[in-house]
C-alpha cells in the first residue's frame, strides 16, 4: 500500500494485534510497544496510515 509493505502480528496469549513496516520512503515504523489493537482491522487501518505517510514522493 501506497508503495510500502506492512505485516500484522496477533499476540497468542492476549488475541490482540500489532504492526510492523517500512513505508516507501525507507521509514520504519511499528506499533508502540506494549499496544494492541483489538481487532486485526484496526491494525490494519493504522498500519495503512503509517505508509500513506510516508509514500515516496515523485520528483
Amino acid at each position: 500500500m501506497a508503495g510500502g509493505t506492512a505485516e500484522l502480528v496477533q499476540d497468542p496469549s492476549s488475541g490482540g494485534w500489532a504492526w510492523a513496516g517500512e513505508g516507501a520512503d525507507g521509514t520504519r515504523g511499528a506499533a508502540e510497544d506494549g499496544t494492541w489493537c483489538a481487532t486485526k482491522e484496526e491494525a490494519a487501518a493504522r498500519a495503512g496510515a503509517f505508509l500513506r505517510e510516508h509514500a515516496a514522493t515523485l520528483s
